[in-house]
């Protein structure tokens, strides 16, 4: 299963405050995507934004 990192996070030029707002609202810890928040939890999230990098992780992981 692929994960969302924070090199995702930054390929998508995410700024910093929304990604810490996302995370309040959702319950992750900013520190996850360190070793990654599993695509799927981003996508149970609802949020476009996080649809938009999970694509963006699981297309990663199939062009490695």
């Amino acid at each position: 299963m692929a994960k969302v990192t924070f090199a995702h996070l930054r390929e998508l030029r995410y700024c910093v405050p929304g990604v810490k707002r996302f995370c309040a609202r959702h319950g992750i810890e900013l520190r996850e995507f360190r070793d990654g928040v599993e695509t799927e939890r981003m996508r149970a999230t609802g949020d476009r934004y996080a649809r938009i990098v999970a694509d963006l992780a699981e297309q990663r992981e199939r062009d490695a």
